[in-house]
């Protein structure tokens, strides 16, 4: 018995770590202050994880991460409810020389701030 219940308790630590990881939340303060201008792309991925939204321009795309939902979208309906949702946008330009696209310009706040602003 004493066996069994080792490895059942093992199972729930191991269970209870990968979800915790899953639910990490990357879009804090502390890593907005570490993007900075020229920031390659893949380096601000490594840093937040994979985007909640993409738009797409000509010259530069815009990545927006979010603290809660998974997508604009419903980021926006949550807030609307009262929820605390943070958000950061990054706005990526590509660089002639090389074709590498680097961090133009950033921003971070809360959701409920720029829901009427029409984003």
């Amino acid at each position: 018995m004493k066996v069994n219940n080792k490895i059942i308790s093992l199972v729930i630590v191991v269970l209870f770590s990968l979800l915790l990881v899953s639910c990490k939340n990357n879009v804090t303060r502390s890593n907005y202050d570490k993007i900075y201008l020229n920031m390659e792309k893949k380096e601000v991925i490594k840093l937040l994880g994979e985007p909640n939204e993409k738009i797409m321009n000509i010259h530069n795309d815009e990545y927006y991460w979010f603290s809660d939902g998974r997508d604009m979208e419903e980021a926006y309906e949550l807030a609307k409810k009262g929820k605390d949702v943070k958000y950061i946008i990054v706005v990526f330009s590509v660089e002639l020389t090389n074709k590498t696209q680097i961090v133009l310009n950033k921003k971070y706040g809360n959701v409920v701030d720029i829901i009427g602003e029409g984003k």
